[in-house]
């Protein structure tokens, strides 16, 4: 299995007409200027980089100012004011970290609603996919989705058709259980 790093990724605010202010990126939903921490493999983080309207960061820039004032504290008597500071990020930290699991249950409620309407609208088709993702994009979300060695297909729609098959599959089980 691939290794994987914790990165923010954030999709970026485009100006162009009829832009859109969600989309769908390595099966998961994104909004505009909502950072999202994950976990990536090296394929995937190609992928965001190769895609101008995100923006990615390495989880360890971001809390490198959180490090170093763990280490000043360690220091004698600035332990108390450094100690101030750094409970101040803390609590801070634990105040995004709350709205993200807030945003990220939303996310689930209205996903689970979307569903029972209606499977067909939720689930992405082969021209969308394909339109999209990039390659690199389309072959996470094949490992995702169960398909074996996404990278043997020989192209973008073969691809593409593989996940909406093993998606009907896996809905198909569920549905079964």
């Amino acid at each position: 299995m691939a290794k994987t790093k914790s990165y923010e990724v954030e999709m970026a605010h485009t100006t162009g007409s009829g832009a859109k202010k969600t989309m769908w990126r390595a099966g998961r939903l994104f909004e505009v200027k909502v950072p999202q921490l994950l976990d990536l493999t090296p394929a995937e983080v190609e992928a965001f980089e190769d895609d101008k309207r995100f923006s990615i960061k390495e989880a360890s820039e971001l809390t490198s100012s959180t490090d170093s004032s763990d280490e000043a504290s360690d220091s004698g008597e600035d332990s108390q004011s450094t100690g101030d500071e750094s409970s101040e990020e803390d609590a801070t930290t634990e105040d995004s970290d709350s709205e993200d699991s807030s945003s990220d249950e939303a996310e689930e409620v209205s996903d689970d609603s979307t569903e029972d309407s209606s499977e067909e609208e939720v689930a992405p088709t082969v021209d969308d996919l394909v339109k999209n993702n990039s390659r690199n994009e389309l072959n996470a979300l094949a490992l995702e989705a169960g398909v074996e060695a996404p990278e043997t297909l020989s192209g973008k729609p073969e691809v593409a058709q593989a996940i909406v098959d093993a998606q009907a599959s896996n809905s198909e089980s569920e549905a079964t259980s």
